[in-house]
């Protein structure tokens, strides 16, 4: 299996991926590939968390979630600001999208191990 890492994801993120079709499937196929190395860092297994894909209009990036019983983290190009600083948060459950406080990280640090380590203990909480 090839090495994930967030370079490619990060310069996808540095175009405007409004009205850019093209740009927007490559972000969506990207962003489910970091997130799926997210979750083998975590050492998740299938069923123990969802990996959604919302297209969204044309307007915008759409947005890529990794969702676990307890993490909750969205990757979307943002319409203020930096483009790469991505949201997770703690949750309770999957069906929970608010759960906890939104926290920001940016996307070419997702991989990093101490970044891996705050998901962690996220997944290890009882609550957000």
């Amino acid at each position: 299996m090839p090495t994930v890492n967030t370079t490619k994801l990060v310069n996808i993120l540095s175009k405007d991926l409004s009205y850019n079709p093209q740009g927007k499937a490559e972000f969506h196929k990207e962003a489910k590939k970091v997130l799926k190395a997210v979750a083998d860092k975590l050492g998740l297994s299938k069923g123990e968390f969802d990996l959604r894909s919302n297209v969204g209009g044309i307007a915008g990036s759409g947005e890529v979630t990794l969702h676990t019983d307890r993490l909750y983290l969205t990757l979307s190009q943002g319409v203020c600001g930096n483009s790469t600083n991505q949201m997770y948060r703690a949750c309770n459950g999957r069906k929970d999208s608010r759960g906890g406080t939104n926290q920001w990280i940016d996307v070419s640090r997702l991989l990093d191990d101490a970044v891996i380590a705050r998901f962690e203990k996220i997944q290890d909480s009882q609550t957000a």
